[in-house]
């Protein structure tokens, strides 16, 4: 599977140390996200819901850790706002700081990418390919 970014700048953000890639092209593609084409192909990818299980027992640990706004969230309405229906239209948790922080503080253990439904949370930018 081919997962696809559009951007101005450099594959993975400085802001967040990651870059969000989607399945489909035609949703970045046409000069919105930006004239430089980034590729990841799916290697060293963990699917999101191999990782369940971690994501559920640190929310279930930890939440008391989180922002107030975000501890009556379920855990598993805490996972699936990291697996969006259409990452384009809305990336759910990987947009908000907040469960950024908490899945960088308790969750993240070195994957190079997570694999989501619609998309790609890639970490390693050895794995993206640039056609700038």
């Amino acid at each position: 599977m081919t997962y696809y970014r559009y951007t101005d700048g450099e594959a993975i953000s400085e802001y967040t140390g990651f870059a969000m890639f989607t399945k489909n092209e035609d949703r970045v593609d046409g000069g919105n996200y930006g004239s430089c084409r980034f590729t990841y192909d799916g290697t060293n990818g963990v699917e999101l819901e191999s990782l369940k299980e971690r994501f559920i027992e640190m929310w279930e640990d930890c939440k008391d850790c989180a922002q107030d706004y975000m501890q009556n969230m379920t855990a598993e309405e805490f996972f699936q706002a990291f697996d969006p229906d259409d990452i384009v239209d809305d990336a759910g948790a990987w947009d908000n700081s907040d469960f950024r922080l908490f899945f960088n503080e308790f969750i993240y253990n070195d994957e190079a990418a997570i694999l989501l439904s619609d998309g790609a949370i890639v970490f390693d930018e050895n794995l993206i390919s640039s056609e700038k």
